[in-house]
């Protein structure tokens, strides 16, 4: 029996391994292939540009080897401007279209878009919307269309928005589990889900706010674009839901007709064509030039190098990594100007300030432009900047700091489980979650949590060119809209990518009318791809001999453990709120 088992073992080694190297001369293969293949080839004559939504639209390129792939399927917010530029001017595109039914974008992703269709409509080209159903931001994108196109049966859905936000002290009470934290100041809500029952008064009175300021936002587009007085706008809206043909006779919508109905309208006979296919085919905009550089960052910012899977590229912003990015185009001859695009709505105090001190140093213009959120420390890394620019529905702001921990002793108990510790410290375990911090160290912590907390102030006051007072008017961890944080000197500018390009030509002294070459930074080397899929591929052998492991009730723990308790040698955090607009 033993002699069986250990072949067995034998032969399933084998197995994996067979598989590793398969894997990794497939996948090698792949990425040497989408290195080397051509990068541009033909459109065809009587071509539409079909933009496909229904996967919400990146901030960010991807780096890992699945992005390559993926992005057939999911384009970036940066492809997508691209290409409706491209194809302003490009003889083989006579009209774009788009189906908005599904459509995943957030309200400053929608007033992006909106801009870019506004600049394809002024070439004279048609463009069409058509949707089954329609919600509050597809319909608002869908205004910025030459005609909109709606299933008869369909449903139109924009009856307003609305913010729901869950709170779950009750549960963790029940659970034994005492959320622990301090926060900078009464508006910073990014915990309150865990430390309250409902919602207070403060953070009522800013989701009022922000609901405010985006429906007035929408309202205003609709109305501009459909040629009604804003009050029409409203009275329609409180009368939803409508079926397609209600909403035709209502004037919201231009057809009520089925999919095949617009796209025999289109042109029968056209060649449909996808974003990704396109920019692939035809190029980009800005190839050649005078060079300013483009940085990214999406996601939660970390101290380190954030941590990756086989299937995903970067997941987060690094403190480290970005700094060196943006050094690196600074030091670049070439460049004149960098666009720094953000779309995060914070994470690690150490490592947002690390981006802080490389964007306060760099010699040459820096432009934020922020995307759907720039807040907490998303806010703090774009202050320094030489020009900030905002949609109007961007959510910023949020200048405060949030930490502490879950202390889980209660539950352990109810579980009959014991913790026997041996420490050198008397603060060795301060941040265990087996145990709450002293009366000492929580003073202490609090203490800390004030200093950074006026750091943080200060350092956004200096940025901006506000008082002190100003500043902290301002921050009390308050989230605003972009348009809410133009009209308190938090942003210099309404507007999207492109905005932020014809200010960093106007810093840089490029005219309007010379070409320019837009660089991503940092530079993605020929075999740096190849690199990373054998990197996976390593991964991915290692995966395959743990599925055998079953680890369903630590999937389901490790992030209430890991990611809710806040190591010790990074207790500060800058997190904006998640507020789940509908």
């Amino acid at each position: 029996m033993k002699a069986l088992r250990f072949v067995g073992r034998v032969v399933r080694g084998l197995i994996l391994a067979l598989g590793s190297v398969l894997a990794t001369i497939i996948v090698v293969g792949l990425g040497v292939w989408l290195f080397t293949a051509p990068t541009k080839l033909t459109v065809d004559f009587n071509s539409v540009l079909v933009l496909a939504l229904d996967r919400g639209l990146s901030e960010t390129p991807g780096l890992g080897p699945v992005d390559f792939l993926v992005r057939q399927t999911r384009p970036t917010m940066r492809d997508t401007l691209d290409a409706l530029e491209q194809a302003a001017d490009d003889p083989n595109i006579i009209a774009v279209l788009a189906d908005l039914g599904q459509a995943r974008l957030s309200m400053a992703q929608v007033q992006e878009l909106r801009g870019a269709l506004d600049r394809f409509r002024a070439s004279g080209k048609p463009s069409y919307a058509y949707a089954d159903v329609f919600g509050n931001g597809a319909y608002y994108l869908a205004t910025a269309f030459d005609e909109i196109w709606m299933q008869p049966t369909g449903d139109f859905q924009a009856v307003g928005l609305a913010g729901d936000v869950p709170f779950a002290r009750d549960l963790l009470d029940k659970a034994g589990i005492e959320p622990r934290f301090a926060k900078f100041e009464e508006f910073k809500s990014a915990f309150d889900t865990f430390l309250d029952d409902e919602m207070s008064e403060p953070f009522r009175r800013s989701m009022e706010s922000l609901l405010e300021s985006l429906s007035s936002q929408m309202v205003a587009g609709i109305a501009e674009r459909r040629g009604m007085d804003e009050a029409t706008v409203r009275r329609l809206i409180d009368r939803a839901p409508f079926t397609g043909a209600e909403a035709k006779d209502a004037g919201l919508v231009d057809h009520a007709a089925y999919w095949h109905d617009l796209t025999l309208h289109v042109g029968k006979y056209s060649t449909r064509i996808g974003v990704a296919d396109y920019v692939t085919r035809a190029g980009r905009p800005h190839d050649e030039g005078r060079t300013i550089a483009v940085v990214y960052g999406a996601g939660q910012i970390v101290r380190g190098t954030p941590e990756r899977s086989p299937l995903q590229g970067r997941i987060a912003i690094s403190g480290r990594q970005m700094s060196a990015a943006l050094r690196d185009a600074d030091e670049h001859d070439d460049v004149e100007a960098i666009v720094l695009r953000i779309d995060s709505g914070g994470g690690s105090y150490v490592g947002s300030d690390a981006i802080w001190h490389t964007v306060r140093d760099i010699e040459k213009p820096v432009i934020v432009s922020m995307a759907g959120a720039a807040a907490s420390g998303g806010y703090f890394i774009a202050a320094p900047a030489d020009k900030i620019v905002a949609q109007p529905a961007t959510l910023t702001g949020s200048i405060g700091v949030i930490g502490g921990k879950f202390v889980a002793a209660d539950l352990w108990s109810k579980l009959g489980v014991t913790w026997e510790e041996v420490s050198t410290g008397e603060n060795a375990s301060m941040f265990s979650p087996n145990r709450d911090f002293s009366a000492r160290q929580w003073e202490d912590f609090q203490s800390t949590m004030a200093l950074t907390y006026d750091d943080f102030v200060s350092k956004v006051a200096e940025g901006r060119d506000l008082s002190p007072e100003a500043a902290r008017e301002h921050a009390k961890g308050r989230v605003w809209t972009g348009a809410q944080a133009l009209e308190r000197g938090l942003v210099d500018a309404l507007g999207g990518f492109h905005t932020a390009i014809g200010l960093a030509r106007e810093a840089a002294g490029i005219g309007p009318d010379e070409d320019i070459e837009l660089v991503t930074f940092p530079k993605r080397k020929p075999f740096d791809a190849v690199a990373a899929l054998l990197e996976y591929s390593k991964e991915m052998s290692v995966v395959l001999g743990d599925l055998a492991t079953v680890a369903d009730a630590w999937a389901r723990l490790r992030p209430m453990v890991q990611d809710a308790v806040i190591q010790p040698d990074d207790t500060l955090l800058a997190i904006s709120p998640v507020i789940q607009i509908r």
